[in-house]
């Protein structure tokens, strides 16, 4: 059976991150910042982390040299709460729930968000959340 979804996915805010979250939420197109909005958590295309300071350009390590040493403590750093608006088509039956297709969703800085969604999909599916879903998804 398919279902087509249509709806918002809401993330949390998330405060006090340790380095393996910091580069989760990166890889899942997530924005994080170090003490304020002006620090920005950026992986470029080496790729390493660093924190970009947006009001004069500047960069630093995310980490020492050492790989594990954080430039800040775990509690100032955050990830905002966003929304994303999205559009899915999930298959279901014989207790197979999938997404299959969903639109191309991005961030504020135009890095897609698709791993969130899914995630969320299949929380849907294994959680029986959406009443769509609540028979076919058990």
């Amino acid at each position: 059976m398919k279902h087509e979804i249509s709806s918002t996915l809401k993330l949390p805010a998330i405060t006090g991150m340790n380095l393996e979250q910091i580069k989760d939420a990166i890889a899942r197109g997530r924005t994080v910042h170090w003490a304020n909005r002006g620090y920005e958590v950026i992986r470029d295309s080496v790729p390493q982390y660093l924190i970009h300071c947006t009001m004069n350009d500047s960069y630093i390590g995310l980490t020492h040299m050492d790989g594990e040493t954080m430039n800040g403590e775990e509690k100032q750093f955050f990830s905002p709460a966003v929304e994303y608006e999205y559009y899915a088509v999930i298959h279901t039956g014989d207790d197979v729930c999938r997404a299959d297709a969903v639109n191309d969703i991005t961030n504020e800085d135009n890095e897609t968000v698709e791993s969130e969604i899914f995630d969320a999909l299949e929380s849907l599916c294994l959680n029986n959340a959406h009443e769509k879903l609540k028979e076919e998804c058990s």
